[in-house]
Order: structure tokens, then sequence, then C-alpha cells
């Protein structure tokens, strides 16, 4: 567009001088910044017409935006108007190549982005000295959350939105996490929009050893280790932890203590914020009822069955673990979990059987 208007201004420029010279020896003509090759082209016995004088102004036009200049001026008009040319042509390449270069840039904002993280981490774990094996853990980490920037202005995106707008966003999202647990898989749409809203993400590196209690955990990316004498590997979709939003006595909950057989990314519900949502729809009550007795069933067995087994065995079996990180963090979440649940009774057990409600009679009878 900018080599058009320039060639029209070129035009112009030879057409306002008088009528160029197209062939060697023509009397009553001009000579112009044309003349030159419209001789030429006269003399190799081609036929000189406006779309040819077209074709070349355009092609002088490139010049001079592009550079270098192919045309040669014959006169001080000619040299103040290719001069002026020059400028704008110059401003307008510039312009082009600056905005060929921004949006280039923008489309990969992310992977600069996070190209810059892991040159400062490189640069800052040398600085403090930290050792090989940590580095290599950090890097790790880092490499796995290159998203971490779209993750960012995702979140930004979600928090400028309606309410309503969010939840819904939310729902479709983390729905499909959700149903993977039992006692939430046939529950209504608003129950699991309001459930996914609360949702928090998570992320943990390689061999670490997480898990709280009263929390329910769904595994969106990775590979972890439940349990310590019989290991089982859950992955992505995995769930665990679903009877800590349920159960309310400590000798029928097993900590959620696992360990990161990969880098590993949950999705993470609370005791409280289900509790709270249980407590504004009660239509559910019955159907996580239900659950609510067959987990203080089938965990009451294993209690038990755990406790007979200790008194024949006499408790002599009883496994020494020493510098075990995962058996550490494991029997710490047990003893939490005796402490805050300290103040329960069996009382509360019928009092507060479900966050939904229930009453007591029925918590009586599922105790």
């Amino acid at each position: 567009v900018a080599s058009h208007w320039v060639s029209c201004g070129l035009g112009i420029l030879s057409s306002l001088q008088g009528t160029p010279c197209t062939t060697e020896g023509e009397d009553h003509c001009i000579t112009t910044w044309l003349s030159q090759t419209a001789i030429e082209t006269t003399s190799r016995g081609q036929r000189w017409n406006a779309w040819e004088a077209y074709l070349t102004a355009v092609y002088n036009a490139a010049t001079i935006v592009v550079h270098p200049q192919a045309i040669q001026p014959v006169n001080g008009g000619e040299r103040i108007v290719n001069v002026l040319l020059l400028f704008c042509g110059g401003f307008v390449w510039t312009k082009v190549i600056s905005r060929s270069i921004a949006i280039t840039s923008s489309m990969g904002r992310h992977t600069m982005h996070h190209h810059q993280t892991m040159d400062d981490l490189n640069q800052m774990v040398k600085q403090v000295q930290l050792s090989r094996n940590l580095q290599r853990r950090l890097r790790g980490f880092f490499v796995n959350t290159g998203d971490s920037s779209l993750r960012n202005i995702w979140r930004d995106l979600v928090h400028r939105m309606s309410p309503a707008l969010q939840r819904e966003v939310a729902y479709e999202s983390n729905s499909a996490w959700l149903r993977r647990v039992r006692y939430l898989a046939g529950v209504g749409r608003i129950f699991l929009m309001e459930l996914s809203s609360t949702l928090r993400e998570e992320q943990y590196g390689q061999n670490e050893v997480f898990g709280e209690n009263f929390r329910l955990y769904m595994i969106v990316r990775g590979l972890c280790a439940c349990g310590i004498r019989k290991v089982s590997i859950k992955q992505a979709g995995g769930v665990w932890g679903e009877e800590h939003l349920l159960l309310n006595v400590w000798w029928l909950l097993t900590p959620n203590t696992v360990n990161a057989v990969s880098f590993m990314e949950v999705m993470t519900l609370g005791r409280e914020e289900f509790r709270q949502i249980c407590d504004e729809h009660p239509e559910n009550e019955q159907k996580l009822f239900r659950f609510y007795r067959w987990y203080v069933l089938t965990r009451g067995i294993i209690y038990t069955a755990r406790q007979l087994k200790a008194e024949q065995e006499g408790d002599t079996q009883q496994r020494e673990v020493e510098d075990d990180e995962h058996d550490a963090h494991r029997r710490k979440a047990q003893a939490n979990l005796r402490k805050s649940m300290s103040h329960l009774d069996r009382s509360a057990l019928s009092n507060s059987a479900l966050s939904v409600g229930s009453s007591p009679t029925k918590a009586s009878q599922a105790s």
C-alpha cells in the first residue's frame, strides 16, 4: 500500500513537470526521472504505455520504502521530493519491522517467560550454592511448570469475570474431576458448581511427601504412592481422602500422606468448604448419608481387624522405621488427626454425623 501511494506521488511529480521524453531525440518534452526507463524500453522495440509507467513507478517506490533507492533524480525539484519520500518510506519500513517483531514476540511471550525463569533459577542456585541434588530437583520442578505464565493470565481473566461466569467456568473445568468421587457422581449441577468454585490447585515435585488431613485430593497429572506396608500407585484421575470429608472420629480415618513418584498436579477440596456447601444444599443429604454409613462400616471393620491382630500378635511385629520421611509424615498426620478429633466424643458423632445436617437418630444407627 505504501509503495502504491509513493508511486502515485512519483507519477504526479513527473506529470507536473510536463510530458516526459519517451524516445531518443524527441522534441517538446521534459527529461524526468521516468525518461531514462522510457527511452530504454522504446529502444528495445517495446511499447511504452501507462501500465509500463505505473510498474516503473511502483518499482522505484518499493526501493524508496525498503532501500536502497534505485531512482535517479535529474533536477532539484525531483531531489527535494525524493528526499521527502525517502523519509516517509523509512518511517513506514521501520513501523512494519517494529510491528512484525512485536507480533512475533507476543506469540511466544509465555515461552520467553519460562526461559527467563529458568535463567534466573540457574543463576540463583549457583549464587546461594545449593547442592547438586537440590539444584536438579528445582530444575525438574520448574521445567514441569513451564505454563505458569499462561495459568496466571487465566486466573486473572477468571477473577475479572462476573460471579455467575466464574461458577460456570469452574464447573466446566473441574466437574469431571469431582464426578470421580463416588458420592459426588450423582449430585446436582448446582451443588457441583459450588464445589468446583472452592477447589484449590497444588503442585508437588518428584519424591515429595505431602497430604493434609480433612482434604479430598484428585490427581490431574503425575503418579503417587499411597501406603507403607501395602503400597498402591495412583495416576491421573485417581482420588483419595474421600472419607475425610464425611467421618468425624480419628480412628476410622487413614492419614492422607502420599509420596510423589513424579511431578504432580492435584486439585484439593477442604472439609470446611464441603460442609458449608452441603448446609446450603440439603437435598443431597440422603445420598451422602448412605455413603457415610458405608464408610463407617468398612472403616470400622478394618479398624477392628487391626486391633484384634495387634492383640493376638502381642504387637511384637510392629515395624521400626528410621529416617523415613514418608513414615514420619504419616505418623505426624495421624497425631494431628487425634489432636483435631480429641474434642469429639461418642455423642458428637451422632450430633455432627454429616455436614449436610443428618439427624442424630440416623447417625446413631450408622455408628
